[in-house]
């Protein structure tokens, strides 16, 4: 019986692990690939600055906004960026950022 549940349990463990060529899907990864796809969506304002609007035509709150405008994104680009230290996605925060810094004073509350 020990001998079942040992080779049960060996079996599980190495059927978990990922094999040389397999696609991981794990956090990381698919947070990896939505980065991907937003970032190659990136709308350039000028040289520094650029922004990714979720639709056509969006006020300047909308654009900033946390939930479905670059707010949203950096806090997305900085957390993955924390994760892995790609280059890529601190590169993103600063145009983001600047993008911010130039349109959040045109917001109105």
């Amino acid at each position: 019986m020990r001998s079942s549940i040992f080779f049960t349990v060996l079996w599980l463990i190495l059927g978990m692990a990922p094999t040389k060529g397999s696609r991981d899907n794990g956090p990381l990864n698919i947070a990896s690939q939505a980065a991907h796809w937003l970032l190659s969506r990136e709308v350039d304002q000028d040289s520094k600055s650029a922004c990714w609007p979720s639709r056509e035509n969006l006020s300047i709150e909308e654009k900033c906004d946390l939930y479905y405008g670059n707010a949203g994104v950096l806090v997305f680009l900085r957390e993955l960026y924390r994760a892995t230290g790609e280059k890529e996605y601190a590169d993103a925060m600063q145009r983001d950022i600047a993008f911010l810094d130039q349109n959040l004073g045109e917001v109105k509350l």
